[in-house]
């Protein structure tokens, strides 16, 4: 759902009342629908003006709540804010107004609405805008009438720019019907421009062709008698070649006889193996032979090439020898080409034959190395190395001389150490004459095993023990025999920056409020018994900044630290955390103390803000002045910011501020009744559960919600200046 009302305010001019607007217009309207505190989600470096602009385009609505000092505010120049061109409230109010959104002036308590003389030219129409009033004591019935007015007014924007839209739907389609118009005649008439063109095309081919067939019939008869006329020359000069082969056919014929009677006589004449030195001439003439140590030996026919030897070196004879033999089987003519060159050298690897990794699973500190040498056997050669991802190989590739060697190191990559152990691939080393791998084995070794916490002495002796050094004990975690004496309102520490607890007594009572009381709400009813089977400990107070300090230092907490609006940390309670950042925090204390901390449960909190009572609020039936921080309970931080905790008295099971001073976070899902609500104390587990449930009101809303059985629903990532929490433990049974 799109964000519909946008709240502009001034942090330093009543901002109690702005979060309680904000408040109540989020059980209204839902908080997705509220757009507030803008300015925090500006990422650094951003134009703040144009990030405002577009969350004001976004809303239908802006609430302008102006408070005493609105007009007044300066800043640390001691410039009036609003004479800034890039003052935050004035630009939100000038882009909603240039964007013709609803603006309506929210004035708080007393406060007048602004004069023209007093705001900036631009901001002028501003103080034409029908302004509405809301006041602490009568902050509910006003939320609740300006919600009916927005709701009203976004009825009205809806149905305008239902209106609006229908209308654009119109014009948009008579455009798309008169731009389909013009396409169907723009496509007709390039159509008709189309057959025209085809048509001169054909008319201009039968033209042509017209015009080719008279000339081809024009020359037809001058081709043929080219034609005959290349025909008898060419049977003139076939005759011609005829009678000259004959003639050179004889004259051949007459040499070859002549020759033969030659040869004839000649070998007639010739002495004893003078016919095996020709044959072995011929066979030195048609060879190439080519080896290590030799010279080169080329045909005599070759031009341009030196002449071989008259002696044939020592280590060419015996080839030359088997050359002439296979030359008589072969016949003369044919060509051998031996070469005994040197052999590629190959790459060899020292080192472990299996790889084998081993590291804590999931230890990213320090990630095992293994090293191996390659090296090169004979001649060298460039070489390279690939293993599978999350195995680092420095080299990975390299050259080597003739046996030379190089050093490579191998290392896990700290992802591979949350893998499985096992087999995981291998590295292959390559030269150009082979290949040569080894294996990966990872294998995970036992991680160290954590201390335990401290323990205190009791834990070693008897219950007598126990009983006996409850008072003044150290905060150490609790033994067994500890949780199992503990009885109502003991209260202790598990550690020096750890929540003092309280033991709460097992017990019954009436979850919810019935129609009579003021200010009941229906998601208070129906009232039903629930028990709580088991005494169980609980924050005596909520968290506070040192509190949630200690676990960011301590590494926790995703290392958030929240802002305290410049109200103090220290001792008040802790703010601006989400159900996300407690759960966090729970999640910490629990690792640190070696327990198991958690939220209260929505019934568990109310049984504990009661502790025993049944009236609207712990203390009796009305509000009273001084007993709890809200707007409107009489206390100095009321409306303003928060107090230290511990700032009131105590109730009856010995806690403090169980209503009032923060919103608190509980586990349960929010549920708009108790219809189906456990009756055993437990958690709400199903419901709306991207919403939590808030117990305790605030300071800035009014003593309606500080009752006992007040409540609302707030989604899980929301922080605000008025959201805290407070831890619970379940403790061993007797």
């Amino acid at each position: 759902m799109s964000r519909q009302i946008f709240i502009s305010y001034r942090r330093d001019d009543d901002p109690g009342m702005a979060l309680a607007l904000h408040g109540h217009l989020a059980r209204a309207f839902s908080d997705e629908r509220i757009f507030m505190d803008v300015e925090d989600g500006i990422p650094p470096g951003d134009d703040f003006v144009r990030i405002l602009e577009e969350r004001v385009a976004q809303c239908r609505v802006m609430l302008a709540v102006i408070g005493k000092d609105w007009i007044t505010a300066k800043d640390s120049d001691g410039v009036r804010r609003l004479d800034n061109p890039d003052d935050f409230v004035r630009v939100e109010i000038e882009s909603a107004m240039r964007l013709g959104k609803r603006v309506i002036p929210v004035l708080i308590n007393r406060t007048e609405m602004p004069r023209a003389a007093q705001l900036p030219e631009s901001m002028r129409p501003f103080v034409r805008r029908q302004a509405v009033r809301i006041t602490a004591e009568r902050l509910k019935a006003d939320v609740q009438s300006l919600s009916k007015k927005i709701e009203l007014a976004l009825s009205e924007l809806e149905r305008r720019e239902n209106e609006e839209a229908e209308a654009r739907q119109r014009v948009e389609k008579e455009q798309r019907q008169q731009e389909q118009e013009l396409r169907r005649k723009a496509a007709a008439e390039e159509e008709r421009q189309r057959l025209e063109r085809e048509a001169a095309a054909k008319r201009r081919r039968e033209e042509a062709e017209a015009k080719r067939r008279i000339e081809v019939e024009r020359s037809f008869a001058a081709v043929k008698r080219a034609e005959e006329e290349r025909q008898r020359l060419e049977r003139e000069a076939a005759a011609k070649r005829e009678g000259e082969e004959r003639r050179r056919a004889d004259e051949s014929a007459h040499q070859v006889r002549g020759a033969e009677k030659r040869d004839v006589a000649k070998e007639r004449a010739e002495p004893p193996g003078a016919k095996s030195l020709r044959l072995h001439d011929a066979i030195i003439h048609n060879f190439v032979v080519v080896g290590p140590g030799t010279e080169e030996v080329r045909t005599r026919d070759t031009p341009g090439r030196a002449q071989p030897p008259k002696t044939p070196p020592r280590s060419v004879a015996p080839m030359l020898a088997i050359a002439a033999g296979l030359a008589v089987l072969i016949g003369i003519g044919a060509v051998i080409v031996l070469n005994w060159g040197p052999a590629a050298g190959e790459i060899a690897v020292s080192g472990p034959d299996s790889l084998d990794f081993s590291a804590p699973q999931g230890d990213f500190s320090t990630p095992p190395r293994l090293t191996l040498r390659v090296r090169a056997v004979g001649a060298g050669f460039h070489w390279t190395a690939e293993g599978p991802p999350g195995i680092t190989i420095m080299p990975a590739q390299g050259d080597l001389a003739a046996s030379g060697s190089e050093e490579v190191t191998l290392t896990l990559a700290p992802s591979v150490v949350l893998l499985a152990p096992g087999p995981y691939g291998q590295v292959t080393f390559k030269s150009p004459a082979n290949t040569v791998t080894r294996p990966i084995h990872y294998a995970v070794t036992p991680a160290p095993t954590p201390s335990a916490p401290a323990q205190p002495e009791a834990c070693g002796g008897s219950r007598a023990a126990a009983l006996a050094g409850w008072r003044g004990r150290k905060p150490v975690p609790l033994c067994p025999v500890e949780e199992q004496i503990a009885a109502p309102k003991d209260t202790f520490r598990e550690c020096d920056k750890c929540p003092e607890m309280v033991v709460v007594p097992a017990g019954t009572f009436v979850m919810g409020s019935p129609d009579s009381e003021s200010g009941h709400s229906s998601d208070e009813s129906p009232q039903h018994r629930v028990t709580i089977a088991k005494s169980f400990a609980i924050g005596r107070f909520a968290v506070t900044f040192d509190e949630w300090d200690a676990c960011v230092f301590d590494g926790g907490c995703g290392g958030y630290k929240p802002g305290d609006e410049g109200w103090g940390r220290g001792r008040r309670p802790v703010i601006n955390v989400s159900w996300g950042d407690v759960e966090a925090y729970t999640t910490w204390l629990s690792r640190k103390t070696g327990k198991s901390y958690r939220l209260l449960s929505e019934a568990e909190y109310e049984y504990a803000a009661r502790a025993g009572t049944t009236t609207a609020y712990p203390w009796g039936s009305a509000i009273g002045t001084g007993n709890a921080n809200c707007s409107g309970c009489g206390s100095q931080w009321g409306g303003r910011q928060t107090a230290p905790v511990g700032s009131f008295a105590a109730n009856g099971f010995g806690l403090y501020d169980m209503v009032g001073n923060v919103w608190e976070w509980v586990e349960d899902c929010w549920n708009d009744s108790h219809n189906g609500a456990p009756t055993d104390g437990s958690v709400w587990t199903s419901g709306d559960c991207d919403r939590r449930v808030v117990r305790g009101g605030s300071f800035v809303y009014s003593p309606e919600n500080l009752r006992s059985a007040a409540s609302t629903g707030i989604t899980t990532g929301t922080r605000g200046g008025g959201l805290g929490f407070r831890v619970a433990r379940t403790l061993l049974a007797p």
